[in-house]
């Protein structure tokens, strides 16, 4: 073969060996983006995993904020009436809307509310109040707010309320 010959033949041989490696190229580069692909598709899939259960988080707190909230509120109201009260029986006479509250034989006041602090008889949310005397004219209140049927207190606020005497009958300084 000839000097041309053997450079033309070269030639066409690289250009086989380029081609054969763009072609191995070509597919790699496929390969890498489908693998990139997935690895994105992973990321976006945990990302989406995690911000559900934050946002599900997120709705059960607000839950128990708005719960808490409706509590602290039912059992502020209950502590003015307490202040307002000369006994037991008054004080369940102020919480009482619809029959939704009275006097238990333990002394101690229960009201019943909803849940959007609504008086309901046999509400979703039970007030309890205590009327304790004490010798030097002191009324002493313990207001817990729980769920109907659970023993576990949503929220509980102790008050004292100065109750003294005048022409025979007791009065609130409040």
């Amino acid at each position: 073969m000839s000097v041309d010959g053997e450079k033309k033949l070269m030639a066409v041989t690289e250009r086989d060996d380029r081609k054969e490696d763009d072609d191995k190229g070509g597919r790699g580069q496929v390969t890498a983006f489908y693998i990139e692909t997935l690895v994105l598709a992973a990321v976006f899939l945990m990302v989406i995993v995690v911000l559900a259960q934050i946002f599900s988080l997120a709705v059960r707190m607000s839950g128990r904020a708005e719960d808490l909230t409706c509590a602290v509120r039912l059992a502020e109201n209950a502590a003015e009436a307490v202040a307002a009260s000369k006994s037991a029986e008054e004080l369940a006479f102020l919480l009482d809307e619809n029959g939704n509250a009275g006097l238990g034989e333990d002394g101690c006041v229960y009201a019943a509310y909803d849940r959007t602090m609504n008086p309901e008889s046999g509400g979703a949310v039970q007030v309890e109040a205590t009327w304790e005397p004490k010798n030097d004219g002191c009324v002493e209140s313990v207001i817990t707010v729980c769920r109907a049927g659970d023993s576990e207190p949503i929220y509980t606020l102790t008050t004292a309320v100065y109750v003294m005497e005048e022409e025979g009958e007791m009065q609130s300084i409040f």
